[in-house]
Parts: structure tokens; sequence; C-alpha cells
């Protein structure tokens, strides 16, 4: 329990509160039914309520499962924490556009696999800005005709690494050349 918040004494030691668990399985029985096909959070959610939440509804219903699917994101650190509202150490979207064009700011959250931890500090926002700005002249350059550049079947490569567990880092890096020292989205 959070300083504040109601609890109960518990035989195992310490004080709790349970109803955060049950609460959510109640929700999602009342608007998903007993079992459903894809369930998700942050990945610091897999235990302990994650794991409740299949005990108890898997307890009350008698089916094998809560969810066929259970989809689990990485986490955002701002340094080497976790960005938090509890610890005020975050920055809005909109506090972002305002320093960042928004090509930037998909780079850099597209640069990061959706399950990996996504380093956000000034040095790989300013990485994600640089190879935007290298992409929009690469562009630039290809469609104006002071660049040859041969993509191949690029299509074809993005679509497999979507394919391959929503690889969007491998679909923005895989194909595009970058030489010795270019910067990487979202630095993970």
């Amino acid at each position: 329990m959070k300083p504040g918040e109601p609890y109960w004494p518990s035989p195992w030691g310490g004080d709790g509160r349970p109803g955060w668990h049950i609460e959510d399985t109640s929700i999602t029985e009342a608007y998903f039914g007993p079992e459903y096909d894809i369930h998700g959070g942050g990945s610091d959610l897999i235990f302990p309520h994650h794991e409740d939440e299949i005990a108890q509804m898997r307890s009350i219903s008698g089916r094998r499962h809560l969810a066929r699917y259970w989809l689990h994101t990485g986490m955002v650190n701002v340094g080497r924490e976790k960005m938090s509202k509890s610890l005020r150490n975050y920055v809005t979207i909109g506090e972002l556009l305002g320093r960042y064009p928004k090509e930037t700011v998909r780079l850099h959250v597209l640069g990061t696999g959706y399950r990996n931890t996504l380093q956000f500090d000034e040095e790989t926002i300013r990485a994600s800005d640089e190879l935007r700005r290298y992409i929009q002249n690469a562009y630039y350059r290809a469609t104006t005709g002071t660049w040859a550049a041969d993509t191949g079947d690029l299509s074809g490569r993005v679509m497999a690494c979507m394919d391959s567990d929503m690889d969007t880092r491998g679909a923005i890096g895989g194909w595009l050349w970058r030489p010795a020292g270019r910067p990487t989205p979202g630095g993970g």
C-alpha cells in the first residue's frame, strides 16, 4: 500500500491493499468475460499484478486462461530511472513537441522495440533528431535526382521486420545505410 491508501492487516506480515488486483479482474470480467484474447501492460506488471489476475480469474471461472495472448511493453527510462509520475521525472508529449519535430519523436519511439526499455534523455533524442535530418536529406537527394538510391525490395524488407515481432527498429535501420557513428534512434 502507498501512504494514505486504505489497507488491511495481513497474516503474512505487514499491511496490504489487495484491492488493485481484484478490481482489475472484476473490470475485465465485466467487459470481456472470464476468458478473452489479448491482455497487456508494462513489463513491470507481470508480477505480481498479472499473475494475481490470472490466479483470481482461473479460480472463479474454472477456465484454463484469463487471456490467450499477453503483450508486455518495456519501460521508459529517464537517465537510469523508470519514468514515473511519482518520481516527477517525466516529460509530456506536448513538451517534447515544443522542442522537437513530431517526426523526431516518432523515430525515437519506433527506434526501440516495444518490449525493450526506451532510453530517454537529451543525448538520445538529439541522436534521433540527427537521424531524422539525415533521412530527410537522403530522401530529398534521392527524389531530386542528386543521388541515386537502389532500395531494392524495400517494402518487402520492411514487412519482414514487422512480421518479426513488430521489429520497428529493424524496419527503420535495417535498410538504411549509416556511416560509422550515425545515430540510432531510441538508444535501445
